[in-house]
């Protein structure tokens, strides 16, 4: 039986003392030509790289410590995959998250006070009549705690989902209103979609102060935008990949190889992006999780 633990929370030059006179005096003429040829003469700045963890493939350092924030080229942008309603509105596609990255100390205690390693199974896209009613089974059963980052306008026609999953005792927090892909949209529209949700959210009693970016897809007015709104932003270190709708053995298999303390693994439980392969996938993966004594926490939302 596994248990869920509540998560506690210029470089100076310098140049040699004998330069050639002639080298000298050539800085101010290129100084000169710079100016001469405007602003977009001069090169602009490129954002460093930031190092990547591989889907399915252990952390090499604590997850625990880091927030990702790099944006995955989503596999289908151009032609999305419709998102399955109950009222038969088509609108969201399903996530193919490739990678995530990691750059910021983030709040999720790696292990419990008694030396436990921590996982944190989170899911996207939902809320799902038919697919999170199981998934909340399955987590009951191991004892488990998890984070569901919905979509607003889902959770808006699935009230009742949503909250049967605050009374189980999971947390939930924003995954935008309707999946755009936020590093394409403007300042004003990236705040729409999250204050809009939040406010959603709260109305059903989930108050939160997390979301997920849809297809990992951030930059840094995104982050800029949601602080300003008082949200943190969450992505993952291990992807699952459940929304291929490979074997669950498989899928198991992928999130069971990024077991680390202070993991976050992301499973999907959307009419589109999830199966009933997610389902039995999650019961295999805390089986496992249990045996190598791991418990589950939410997010710190």
């Amino acid at each position: 039986m596994i248990r869920a633990a509540n998560a506690e929370t210029h470089v100076f030059l310098n140049y040699p003392s004998m330069v050639p006179r002639l080298l000298w005096a050539a800085i101010p003429m290129t100084a000169l030509l710079v100016a001469a040829c405007g602003p977009s003469a001069a090169p602009r700045p490129v954002e460093s790289a930031r190092p990547t963890l591989a889907s399915a493939s252990p952390a090499t350092s604590a997850p625990s410590s880091t927030l990702s924030t790099t944006s995955p080229t989503p596999t289908s942008a151009s032609s999305p995959t419709p998102f399955d309603s109950p009222t038969g509105n088509a609108g969201v596609a399903p996530e193919s998250h490739t990678s995530a990255a990691s750059h910021e100390p983030l709040p999720t205690p790696p292990r419990t006070k008694d030396g436990h390693p921590i996982v944190y199974i989170t899911f996207d896209d939902g809320p799902s009549d038919r697919y999170t009613n199981e998934i909340l089974d399955t987590l009951a059963k191991h004892h488990a705690t998890a984070t569901f980052f919905v979509v607003g306008k889902r959770a808006m026609r699935l009230p009742s989902i949503v909250q049967l999953t605050l009374s189980a005792g999971h947390t939930v927090a924003s995954h935008t209103w309707s999946h755009p892909h936020l590093d394409g949209l403007s300042r004003s529209a990236i705040a729409e979609q999250l204050a809009h949700t939040r406010s959603t959210l709260s109305a059903l009693g989930a108050s939160t102060r997390c979301f997920r970016p849809p297809f990992g897809g951030t930059d840094r007015q995104v982050r800029r935008v949601a602080r300003s709104l008082g949200l943190r932003e969450y992505l993952w270190t291990t992807e699952s990949k459940d929304w291929t709708k490979a074997p669950a053995e498989q899928t198991a298999r992928i999130a069971a190889a990024g077991l680390t303390p202070g993991a976050i693994i992301v499973f999907h439980d959307g009419s589109a992006s999830g199966s009933t392969s997610t389902i039995h996938a999650v019961d295999q993966l805390l089986t496992i999780a249990e045996t190598k004594g791991y418990v589950t926490a939410a997010l710190p939302c």
